[in-house]
């Protein structure tokens, strides 16, 4: 997109040109013109959506703008674009993801009065169409990069989602000094369900436990299935008395289905305690919580 825009405002001859996101807190900068006069740079910085600029104009409307003598336009006399730098023209178009919702805006800004031509505008919808494939590409990449970490029996996170949304929320916890811990659910029996009950039913406990897990656990928990028959959780637990709470529960639901399956439904839970962060955090941390599962379940065949 950079070379895109450094090509657009080059060819309008403006100082500046801009993609323009919005978000839910405002408009924001994602890339900008790389010339000298250019006053705005892409630093990652938002405008609040109550000001009065070009763009939140051309999201609102969803249709083009081309506004070429501003400073004479009371429309715009509270819009800093204008009153505090100048800018005098302002030529843009909405920028859309593939399913028509609006993604932001591309436009080119000058600070002398203009007189665009049809084939300017031509050309800055051309250059819209380019950015727009690319956010279709971006959508598609994003979609299978979502699949890719999910499971699709169960619709959970799978093991690489787990390692990949833990670390993300480890590094969220190390800054909030919040503590973690890892529980490891092993569905018990479950090649004893398909050799005798056959596989749907061995999906279908592998379902129920991930439905019972995302019924008792919060949104903000990374819950996965991990392999055949175990499952993951990670999740910000500061205490003990809280943590066996939660196991409670779940060993609760689990004793509730028990008695309306056709076939044996159990699970063995094990945590791993209550842990600061480490790098190695999440792996350690899965290790001792498959360790004290595996006591869980030597006490159930005792």
């Amino acid at each position: 997109w950079q070379e895109t825009l450094n090509l657009m405002a080059e060819l309008f001859r403006a100082p500046a040109g801009f993609v323009v996101q919005k978000t839910s807190e405002g408009y924001q900068i994602v890339i900008a013109s790389q010339t000298s006069e250019n006053p705005y740079p892409a630093d990652g910085s938002i405008i609040s959506n109550d000001v009065n600029l070009f763009c939140r104009k051309v999201i609102k409307d969803n249709r083009e703008l081309y506004e070429n003598h501003a400073t004479r336009n009371p429309e715009w006399s509270d819009n800093p674009e204008v009153s505090n730098d100048g800018f005098n023209s302002y030529l843009g178009l909405p920028l859309h993801w593939p399913d028509g919702e609006v993604f932001g805006t591309i436009c080119v800004m000058d600070f002398a009065v203009t007189q665009y031509q049809e084939i300017y505008k031509r050309l800055i919808h051309k250059f819209c169409s380019l950015v727009e494939s690319d956010l279709k590409i971006l959508e598609q990449y994003l979609t299978i990069q979502e699949l890719s970490m999910r499971d699709h029996l169960t619709g959970l996170f799978n093991r690489s989602g787990f390692f990949t949304l833990g670390e993300q929320a480890l590094e969220i916890a190390q800054r909030m000094n919040k503590r973690y811990t890892v529980l490891f659910i092993d569905l018990d029996n479950l090649k004893v369900i398909n050799d005798e009950y056959g596989h749907s039913s061995g999906d279908d406990a592998l379902k129920t436990l991930a439905n019972i897990l995302q019924d008792r656990l919060r949104q903000a928990d990374v819950i996965a299935r991990i392999g055949g028959d175990e499952y993951a959780v990670l999740m910000v637990m500061d205490n003990m008395i809280s943590l066996t709470h939660v196991i409670h529960q779940i060993e609760y639901s689990i004793k509730k289905v028990e008695g309306i399956k056709d076939y044996p439904f159990s699970a063995s839970i094990g945590h791993s305690g209550i842990c600061s962060h480490s790098d190695a955090f999440l792996e350690e941390a899965l290790r001792d919580a498959d360790r004290d599962m595996y006591r869980c379940k030597n006490k159930h065949q005792l």
